[in-house]
């Protein structure tokens, strides 16, 4: 049996018409299916921008955020820091500098009273507190898709926020800068920390202090006389201010009770009245990077209260040193624990007072901060300590750090523990 043969001669007019209707058809199906394809694939690339699905890949190999994703991370961090800054610095404008596209860092300019490092330390503590979760057994972990932003200070004094390594804000204080710009350099070692407390009665000793060849911070009661301008001399000549925040202190021998002044924190308070005192005291001195106990071996000695006042100082950006008034002192140890940026003083400069007493003191602490890297000595307005730091030669050689300088170190030390240290 023989198959059929077709010869190719040309096809008749029912045969064309069939062969061209088939090859359109097809060929529509065909850019259809194109267009389709190309509409669902521009569709999955904006939902991944959107929701985060989108991997890059850096040069080392490490995996970066897509351009969605770094976006909203930049959006909300420019929430956290408003709502931060709204509390730590309430007095302040925030002011959207021109020039930069949608697609750019943010860039503003805080201005009015306020310490800029606090709401760097505040916005710092929400960071780390958000770059965790709790695990099945109640224990804190790393959350895995929560990127630890990095926060550092430039060499001309501005605030810069870094999300996988991109900046995403940048938060300039006019005014503030030169001092700021010291917290880009690294902390030497050996360094020491002088602090002079009970200051804001008047304003000699202030500018005394502003005219040492090496920095102090000065401690101000809450409702001294002079306190702004001792403020205004601080900042004018670049050194630090903490609130030297009155706390209850313990009986004397006698029965009779040391009277820490007005708008101290007492161990009988509740939260409301701590709160409150807390916050009318930080309003009297809003530039200090944070506060130390003046007398409190009463208060200092009692957990409760120490752990009542860490939860209440929380979130505030505030650095607490604690002056170590009494032996067994819970301040540190409390404050440590709720991730405040805390230390304890070292050395009294002038107990007993007497120039060359205070002479000897500094000596110790700049031996103490040789063999530990670091020392904090705390001292007073008195004549003979005023003389002897205009006279004290420091022949151990170490660097007589602002305190700023040490916050911010400790600070950085702390969100080590969250991620990349810078």
């Amino acid at each position: 049996m023989r198959l059929p043969f077709f010869h190719p001669g040309p096809p008749s007019g029912d045969d064309h018409d069939g062969l061209s209707g088939g090859l359109c058809a097809s060929t529509c199906l065909l850019v259809g299916g194109i267009l389709w394809f190309c509409l669902c694939l521009g569709l999955s690339l904006w939902l991944s921008s959107r929701e985060g699905g989108a991997v890059l890949v850096a040069e080392d190999g490490q995996p970066v955020l897509a351009s969605g994703d770094w976006l909203r991370h930049r959006d909300r961090l420019d929430d956290l820091m408003r709502q931060t800054l709204s509390r730590v610095m309430p007095g302040c404008r925030l002011l959207t500098m021109p020039g930069f596209s949608e697609q750019e860092a943010r860039h503003y300019r805080v201005e009015g009273d306020g310490a800029p490092l606090r709401l760097a330390l505040a916005l710092q503590e929400r960071l780390c507190q958000e770059a965790l979760r709790t695990g099945p057994d109640g224990e804190r972990l790393l959350a895995d898709d929560v990127p630890m932003p990095q926060l550092r200070w430039t060499d001309d004094g501005v605030l810069e926020a870094d999300v996988d390594g991109r900046t995403c804000l940048v938060l300039h204080f006019p005014g503030w800068e030169t001092m700021l710009a010291t917290l880009s350099r690294p902390m030497p070692e050996p360094a020491l920390v002088l602090v002079i407390d009970d200051m804001g009665q008047k304003l000699e000793p202030a500018e005394q202090l502003a005219s040492l060849p090496f920095p102090v911070a000065l401690a101000l009661w809450p409702h001294a006389a002079v306190r702004r301008s001792v403020q205004q001399v601080a900042r004018d000549m670049g050194l630090d201010v903490l609130l030297h925040m009155p706390m209850e202190a313990m009986p004397r021998k006698n029965g009779t009770a040391p009277n820490p002044g007005p708008g101290a924190l007492e161990t009988d308070m509740d939260a409301y009245a701590m709160e409150h005192a807390l916050d009318k005291a930080l309003a009297q001195v809003p530039t200090a990077l944070g506060f130390n106990n003046h007398m409190g071996s009463g208060f200092t000695g009692q957990r409760d209260a120490c752990r009542m006042l860490a939860g209440l100082a929380y979130g505030r950006g505030l650095f607490v040193l604690d002056s170590v008034t009494r032996g067994n002192s819970q301040l540190e140890n409390s404050m440590v624990r709720q991730g405040i940026v805390t230390a304890s003083r070292h050395v009294f400069l002038d107990d007993p007072q007497g120039t060359d007493k205070v002479l000897a003191a500094l000596d110790k602490a700049a031996r103490l901060a040789r063999k530990q890297g670091i020392a904090i000595a705390i001292g007073h307005p008195h004549a003979s300590t005023l003389r002897a730091l205009e006279r004290w030669e420091n022949r151990e050689g170490v660097a007589v750090v602002p305190l700023r300088r040490y916050v911010w170190h400790l600070a950085q030390l702390r969100a080590g523990q969250f991620g990349k240290p810078e």
